[in-house]
């Protein structure tokens, strides 16, 4: 087993990065101490977190930079040597990993480490590795072993080569309609096999779908599954929704137990939508809006974003995204038939869903495009009638689950806790029998001693910034005067920093003029509102921005560059959300001689190399009035500045009050 990890090497990284004073963390141990006399064993990042010094985000953040280090003991978990980060999900960070029984590479899912005493997150994360190990398909991603050590949780499962979907999209915007279609055939392969199992997915989303080199579809993490043989299977709490906004179904929305696998294939027609026009179904502001659009709202017709789409296809989203679950496909094989039947050029065989049902918004094809088609025949289009017995029920219980679901938000705002309901019903049809996991558990290991050399293991990702010298960077937030340092909008300073209230457009300079080269730094909260938040920057006497959460929270980017805004230039990265409301976020834009590099939360976004001359500000309205000046905006929503840092580089900048 790996040796315990130190409170000692939690604390060393956070004060490196500047996240605590050592009068806090004195204080947490302190707090610690009085936990360990009442028999409550708190990590010291754990403790950071409670006493609200250290956010959940950046408490992580700092255990994976502790498993980043070469020579920490737990780049050795179980038989497993971590060998670099794959990436980062709701359940754990992935890691490219060596089995040194095996000898071979996997994938090893690792559990944030404060969350080891929070037993329902526990409880998920190992019913994700249960789940993957009773499947064994060749489109769902295969486990190998769970284990602990030194208190962290992990698993170890299959090493593929290859893309997110998420990321494709992120690269492309879009796919083909061919394309979209062969992968969407392999992850309904996948999930029908599941369902046959037992297990549901209940979270499908671009993200959870992996495309090797080959081509091969590979549906990831089961961290929401749910097993419909078991009786003492993770279960959620009557009324809570699990899931992704974004593609979850109606019946999830309003936190249904009885759900079957027709969920999943909601979500799936969702995740089409999404391929194959650049754009989730829904938008909203909030999760809770968007999670009220599948509920009720009508679906955009998908042509309106990708006129080319065909009728067949929309057919296919239609069906697999009717709001009832009956009037959806009835299991995945209907689903894939169809998808079958559109890649030979054939008519799909199942029954056309009426909009109502559907509450898709089809509109009339422009541009002389063919309306959708309908099986068997043809029909004429009838007059405006009034709205019979059978569409009024339907409008009716639209109508019902939209303010069910506005009960159902409100309650979760007032519960401290609830009870778990009787299991849930089965999927339509009987499931089998569900085996044993076949997920064998590691055996404790002893203390794994490592040698004196090892190799260097491939570096870790580079940091956002030299952690050593933000405790000596500048702090523009002591110097803000509102009054005098407001553009636009309406500014004030707050306990908890500087409030730009909620508005059109908000900008405040900041009363200083940087050097030549310069890493400037803010920490944030959007607390309302969907648009972007901004870095005013100078450089080579040019002013320019930095915007993150543009264009209804898709966009970061800088602008202009050679005219182009930063939704259309080479800095442009695409997310389909940038900024969580309620979340503190870490920016840091780093201004050197030869261009300018940008960092979120710590990870690089993107950079681009300048000498300055092709970038500009959008308008001339966006002026600062003082082109030497940094600055702060915010579009359309109210924002929270927690800290606003200059680190000098190059030279001394000048304060100009």
């Amino acid at each position: 087993m790996a040796q315990p990890l130190s409170d000692g090497v939690f604390a060393q990284i956070a004060l490196q990065m500047g996240a605590v004073t050592q009068e806090q963390l004195d204080a947490a141990r302190a707090s610690q101490a009085a936990l360990a006399r009442n028999g409550q064993t708190v990590s010291l990042g754990e403790m950071l977190v409670r006493l609200g010094i250290l956010t959940p985000p950046l408490c992580e953040n700092i255990e994976r930079k502790m498993l980043a280090q070469p020579q920490a003991a737990a780049r050795q978990l179980g038989p497993y040597k971590l060998l670099r980060k794959l990436g980062e999900g709701g359940m754990g960070a992935v890691y490219l990993a060596e089995d040194t029984m095996l000898n071979r590479k996997v994938a090893l899912k690792v559990l944030p480490q404060r969350h080891s005493a929070d037993h329902e997150f526990l409880s998920r994360f190992k019913r994700e590795a249960v789940a993957t190990g009773k499947l064994n398909h060749p489109n769902i991603v295969a486990a190998y072993a769970v284990g602990e050590d030194a208190g962290w949780h992990f698993y170890a499962m299959e090493y593929c080569e290859g893309t997110p979907l998420d990321q494709m999209l992120d690269r492309l915007g879009s796919l083909p309609e061919r394309e979209a279609l062969r992968i969407v055939e392999q992850v309904a392969r996948g999930l029908g096999y599941a369902h046959l199992n037992g297990v549901i997915h209940r979270d499908i989303k671009p993200s959870n779908i992996f495309v090797t080199t080959d081509g091969t579809a590979k549906i990831l993490d089961l961290g929401l599954s749910k097993n419909l043989g078991a009786e003492q299977s993770f279960q959620t709490v009557s009324g809570t929704a699990l899931g992704t906004p974004h593609y979850i179904s109606p019946e999830q929305a309003r936190g249904e137990r009885a759900i079957d696998g027709r969920t999943d294939i909601y979500s799936l027609g969702a995740t089409l939508y999404h391929l194959v026009t650049g754009h989730t179904p829904y938008e909203g502001a909030t999760p809770a809006l968007v999670m009220m659009k599948h509920l009720a709202a009508q679906i955009p017709d998908p042509r309106d974003h990708n006129p080319a789409l065909s009728d067949d296809v929309v057919h296919l989203i239609c069906k697999a995204m009717a709001k009832a679950p009956e009037d959806r496909y009835r299991n995945c094989e209907e689903m894939v038939q169809d998808i079958e039947r559109i890649l030979q050029g054939l008519k799909p065989a199942s029954r056309a869903v009426d909009a109502l049902s559907t509450t898709i918004a089809v509109r009339p094809r422009r541009r002389g495009m063919a309306r959708m088609w309908q099986p068997e025949q043809e029909l004429p289009q009838p007059d405006p009638l009034p709205i019979g017995p059978h569409r009024q029920r339907r409008i009716l219980v639209a109508s019902a689950a939209c303010a069910f679901l506005l009960v159902v938000l409100l309650a979760l705002l007032l519960r401290s806790g609830g009870k778990e309901s009787p299991a849930a019903r089965k999927a339509s049809g009987p499931a089998p029998s569900v085996p044993p996991p076949a997920v064998p558990q590691l055996p404790p290991q002893q203390p794994m001693p490592l040698p004196e050399k090892t190799p260097p293991a491939p570096a870790p990702a580079p940091m956002a910034h030299d952690p050593a010298d933000w405790s000596q960077a500048l702090d523009l937030l002591k110097r803000v005067d509102p009054e005098k340092d407001r553009v636009t909008g309406e500014w004030a300073l707050d306990e908890g920093g500087l409030l730009a209230r909620a508005g059109d457009d908000a900008k405040l300079r900041l009363p200083y003029h940087p050097p030549e080269e310069y890493d400037f730094l803010i920490e944030f909260t959007r607390q309302t509102g969907h648009e972007c938040v901004m870095q005013s920057l100078a450089a080579a006497g040019r002013q320019f921005r930095w915007r993150m959460g543009g264009w209804s929270n898709t966009v970061f980017g800088f602008g202009r560059i050679k005219d182009i805004d930063a939704d259309a230039n080479p800095t442009c990265v695409r997310r389909t959300s940038c900024i969580v409301n309620g979340t503190r976020h870490t920016s840091i834009v780093k201004v050197r001689k030869d261009g300018v590099e940008a960092w979120f939360d710590g990870q690089r976004i993107c950079e681009w190399k300048t000498d300055y001359s092709d970038l500009s500000l959008i308008k001339v309205n966006w002026e600062l009035g003082d082109s030497r000046a940094l600055g702060l905006a915010c579009q359309f929503s109210q924002t929270l500045f927690h800290r606003i840092r200059v680190r000098e580089v190059t030279g001394k900048g000048t304060f100009t009050r």
